[in-house]
């Protein structure tokens, strides 16, 4: 399901990628071993920055991880 807040604007997104929960629960772990604690939505972000920076090469890729990884 997804939540789309009221202020997000549709038109300044390039691309839309669904990450399932495998991929992002093996991201999780991956980011902790280098530190960083964030859950699954947060690791999801960062698993798809990542296929998006091996297909675009000399891109910067954004990702934003608003995660204080309590849980």
């Amino acid at each position: 399901m997804d939540i789309v807040p009221a202020i997000l604007d549709e038109t300044l997104i390039d691309e839309r990628r669904t990450v399932g929960l495998d991929d992002a629960v093996a991201m999780c772990r991956r980011l902790a071993r280098e530190g960083l604690f964030v859950g699954p939505s947060s690791a999801a972000f960062v698993h798809a920055a990542c296929h998006l920076a091996a297909r675009r090469r000399l891109e910067t890729i954004v990702t934003v991880l608003p995660d204080g990884g309590e849980r």
